[in-house]
């Protein structure tokens, strides 16, 4: 089990950033898919590959989009140090960022 550290290839639209990271309070995470897809998810997964938060943004497909984490968990609970995960998923392609928790 867990998420592959990077899976970007040359052939993907997607795009996806987290600033700043490493964080200690809130990171915000930029991404834009560059395609209209019908579904679109973001999720934050920890190091043992557990979904933590999960996001369901709606999106301009041309336009970057952003949301904030402030490293809690889908219940509001403040997570530990360490580090996590961001995957975008959209039109079938997937893309994932490393994250760092300072606390």
């Amino acid at each position: 089990t867990g998420i592959a550290e990077f899976t970007n290839d040359a052939a993907s639209n997607l795009h996806l950033v987290a600033s700043p990271n490493p964080f200690t309070k809130l990171t915000t995470v930029s991404f834009s898919i560059g395609q209209s897809a019908e579904r679109i998810a973001l999720h934050i997964y920890d190091a043992s590959g557990r979904l933590v938060k999960e996001f369901r943004p709606t999106l301009d497909a041309l336009r970057p989009t952003q949301v904030s984490w402030d490293g809690t968990d889908q219940a509001n609970r403040q997570l530990s140090s360490g580090v996590y995960f961001v995957k975008l998923q959209a039109g079938g392609q997937s893309t994932t960022e490393k994250l760092l928790l300072v606390r």
